[in-house]
């Protein structure tokens, strides 16, 4: 059953209790709750920003009306975090702020957060020639793991390269179209959008009826990928990785 799109009025006195805290500088709804898709799977997701570092970064709260999943940075930290985010193709954290509900703050700082997390979010994606070799290398690599594990018929070891092959070539796509992706969910709609003919291949990769089915899609990904980058690798490539 559907919750409503608001702050459950059973966790409204632990959210206030946090109001009396001078070191807390507000508080946000995030997650479905905010974004009306809810149901009866769905927790509550809370973030606390505070002027310092907190008891807590992350606070599980179990209760009769479901999970409550706190989240706590430094203003800070935060900042930090969503600027690290800036130019790539994931941002969950920018995710998280831009789409959440200030239900109280002090000074403005959420305000702030929220509005550089929404800038980060406007950001257009990088992709380096390092990124770019590097993608076009482990596309090739999960691909030959595939046609491989096809020949020695381990199913279990192909959905393993699978999956890194589509969550490669997803952030890969993200990068050379300069765009952010959204939630799992939603990623494959907004693929649509910007390569219909990609987003039609992932989901064959994924949920084709046979492997070879999926193998088959897969290579037809790992070409047309390459062609939106110039062609395949070939010759003698250096680069160089930064340290762990």
């Amino acid at each position: 059953m559907p919750i409503k799109p608001y702050i459950p009025a059973s966790i409204e006195p632990f959210v206030d209790a946090y109001r009396r805290d001078r070191r807390v500088l507000g508080v946000l709804l995030a997650g479905s709750v905010v974004q009306g898709t809810a149901d009866q799977f769905s927790d509550v997701d809370l973030y606390f920003l505070t002027r310092g570092r907190f008891q807590f970064t992350r606070r599980l709260r179990f209760g009769k009306s479901g999970l409550l999943d706190c989240i706590s940075d430094s203003f800070p930290d935060a900042k930090a975090i969503l600027q690290r985010e800036r130019g790539r193709a994931h941002r969950p954290f920018a995710h998280y702020l831009a789409h959440g509900r200030i239900l109280w703050e002090r000074d403005g700082k959420m305000s702030a957060v929220q509005r550089q997390a929404k800038s980060i979010l406007q950001s257009r994606t990088t992709l380096t020639k390092t990124e770019r070799v590097m993608h076009q290398y482990s596309l090739d690599d999960f691909l030959t793991e595939m046609k491989r594990d096809i020949m020695h018929r381990d199913d279990v070891s192909f959905c393993f390269y699978r999956q890194l092959f589509v969550d490669n070539a997803i952030d890969f796509l993200a990068k050379i179209y300069r765009c952010s992706l959204p939630p799992p969910r939603l990623v494959l709609p907004h693929l649509i959008k910007c390569d219909p003919q990609s987003a039609k291949l992932i989901r064959v990769i994924l949920v084709g009826r046979t492997m070879q089915q999926q193998l088959n899609a897969a290579n037809r990904l790992f070409h047309h990928v390459n062609q939106l980058v110039g062609g395949p690798l070939h010759g003698d490539i250096k680069i160089r990785l930064s340290a762990f």
